[in-house]
């Protein structure tokens, strides 16, 4: 599964970053569809962004993401 994030310490107090993941999984063995065949793999894929917010001297995290994820089959 191949994966990639980043992240950036814009100030002291705010964090940017984003990742991106995308990978296959295979189906078990005792997983069956109707008449006794076996489902095909499923493939998917994950992108986020966002900020993180943590003031020096706070007490507090605040977060704000967004993000998509697609899976087929």
């Amino acid at each position: 599964t191949p994966r990639l994030g980043v992240s950036w310490r814009a100030l002291p107090w705010l964090s940017l970053y984003a990742n991106h993941a995308s990978g296959n999984m295979p189906v078990l063995p005792q997983n069956r569809a109707f008449g006794g065949g076996s489902f095909d793999p499923v493939s998917g894929r994950q992108t986020e962004g966002g900020f993180k917010v943590q003031p020096q001297h706070g007490d507090w995290l605040a977060s704000l993401a967004s993000f998509e994820i697609t899976r087929q089959n």
